[in-house]
């Protein structure tokens, strides 16, 4: 993935940037994840994650554009969320993940990445996305419903796993 950053403004006027994550965004992905509130962090992690380990901190980074991407939004220069995908070995499934800051949940922002995100993947001919996350993830669930009606829900062992078409 080579994609460009753009300028994107969210539903309430909040102008962010959209770009791929870079190989020098590791101090500021730790600073973004110690803002996460420990509910956030517990929701993407699924217990408490209260710091990146620095294996966790180089894998999240270093993404290679095809296989691994990642997508940062920022704001004054600060990441204020994250969406990445991982694809799956000789598959044409990813597995998708977000992390966006309390201050801006539930303000558009969730699915303007997976928008982003999708288009990245389509690109890197990945089919669906799947995701799992937490039942209580309310917001996140409304943003995988709300791109489209093509959604798959299941529930099994506390997760909810979804599945997302990309055709």
């Amino acid at each position: 993935m080579d994609a460009p950053a753009a300028v994107v403004d969210l539903p309430d006027g909040t102008r962010l940037r959209v770009r791929p994550m870079a190989d020098d965004d590791e101090e500021r992905l730790v600073a973004f994840h110690a803002r996460l509130s420990p509910e956030s962090q517990r929701l993407r992690f699924f217990s408490p994650h209260p710091r990146l380990s620095d294996r966790e901190v180089t894998r999240f980074v270093h993404v290679d554009g095809d296989a691994r991407v990642a997508i940062v939004a920022e704001c004054d220069g600060d990441i204020v969320a994250v969406a990445r995908f991982d694809r799956f070995v000789e598959s044409t499934d990813a597995e998708a993940a977000f992390v966006v800051q309390d201050s801006f949940q539930g303000r558009g922002l969730g699915s303007v990445l997976l928008e982003r995100l999708a288009a990245c993947a389509r690109e890197q001919g990945v089919e669906q996305l799947v995701a799992s996350t937490l039942p209580e993830n309310k917001r996140m669930l409304h943003v995988f419903r709300k791109f489209s009606t093509e959604v798959k829900t299941s529930f099994e062992d506390g997760v909810v796993h979804v599945t997302i078409p990309l055709g």
